[in-house]
């Protein structure tokens, strides 16, 4: 199959012999994740957990309630809701990282999974930061970390990918380019979203629950704001505040 990034086709190889090698491997993501985090990692740990491969999931907050459908199991482990991990990884494990470019965006989690003798990959979309791994996979060219997941995925073996994993990978593409209205959206974005659509992916619900998973608080929070929106410099500019 043709690389979606050859630019990254090294990274990938690399990447596999690790995943390969390993006796456990640990998947996290930034604070405050979003849809390409929360589906980047959902969508590996569902593609590793195929290949035979003990698989966790360790970030530092809870995974808000618009993207929880992603884990009906509940496998992410959370110090956000006080189940502080344990058995952290050490040597002969593999710890990738998703979405960012810096440890200390792993919030609390960043001591549990870098600390330790465990091989360490970062994959990322945004402008590099300095950060130290055995493999760090980074494009700005990418619309969203899912988009490199899911080229990563495919030079190991595309079947492994099913409806869940293509549904997590979707999300993730979804979230990030606005549904496909913002300026990273180009047409290796629609070549990935095409061949996601053929694992049978329900794209309405993906929809449904994007738009319905807010929390009620957060819509009157929302409407508060609005409230107290001001403009300024001719209306170019517009503000609002609210107090803790």
């Amino acid at each position: 199959m043709t690389s979606i990034f050859p630019e990254n086709r090294n990274h990938w190889i690399k990447t596999a012999s690790l995943v390969k090698n390993s006796n456990r491997i640990f998947i996290s993501t930034h604070v405050n994740p979003d849809g390409d985090a929360i589906g980047s990692v959902m969508a590996l740990y569902g593609f590793f957990t195929r290949m035979g491969k003990t698989c966790r999931i360790v970030n530092e907050a809870a995974t808000p309630e618009m993207y929880r459908f992603l884990d009906p199991e509940g496998v992410i482990e959370s110090y956000f809701e006080g189940k502080q991990p344990h058995d952290p990884p050490g040597k002969g494990d593999l710890v990738m990282v998703l979405d960012l470019g810096n440890y200390s965006r792993l919030g609390k989690a960043a001591g549990f999974l870098v600390q330790n003798e465990a091989a360490k990959v970062v994959i990322d979309h945004h402008q590099p930061e300095q950060i130290t791994a055995d493999v760090i996979a980074i494009n700005t060219g990418a619309c969203s970390t899912a988009s490199l997941v899911y080229d990563f995925m495919c030079s190991i073996g595309r079947s492994l990918i099913n409806q869940p994993i293509a549904e997590a990978l979707l999300t993730a593409v979804i979230s990030d380019t606005g549904f496909f209205r913002y300026s990273n959206t180009n047409a290796i974005t629609h070549r990935i979203a095409a061949e996601l659509y053929a694992c049978n992916v329900n794209v309405s619900e993906i929809r449904k629950h994007l738009e319905s998973g807010q929390l009620l608080s957060r819509q009157k929070l929302l409407g508060l704001t609005l409230a107290g929106l001001r403009t300024a410099a001719s209306g170019k500019i517009a503000y609002s505040t609210i107090a803790r």
